[in-house]
């Protein structure tokens, strides 16, 4: 998604919706913007979901559960990328103890 002026990415759509906390998350929203749901039952599933993380930011506990999460994503590694990268072996070593290591934190 590029802006139409210069055909960069900052002023585009997606640059101003994007609120991912993680690459993996910014890369999800650029497929789903991409790819829109066609099928009802998908749709209504999404928009749910959606409302239950919404209902959730009312609930103290769930706030700490949710700000938890939050932080574990952006300060996780790129998971998504690393085992792609891993299964062509192109993974660096570093970047596959990363990983490890975070699986292994849970």
């Amino acid at each position: 998604f590029r802006n139409s002026d210069d055909g960069s990415f900052t002023g585009s759509l997606l640059w101003l919706i994007d609120h991912a906390k993680s690459k993996a998350g910014s890369r999800e929203l650029s497929r789903w913007v991409s790819r829109p749901l066609r099928d009802r039952t998908e749709i209504e599933n999404r928009l749910s979901a959606i409302q239950a993380l919404r209902e959730m930011n009312s609930v103290p506990a769930s706030v700490i559960a949710l700000e938890k999460i939050e932080k574990t994503l952006r300060t996780a590694p790129d998971v998504e990328r690393v085992v792609a990268r891993a299964h062509h072996l192109n993974a660096t070593p570093a970047e596959f103890v990363a990983a490890m290591q975070f699986f292994l934190s849970f």
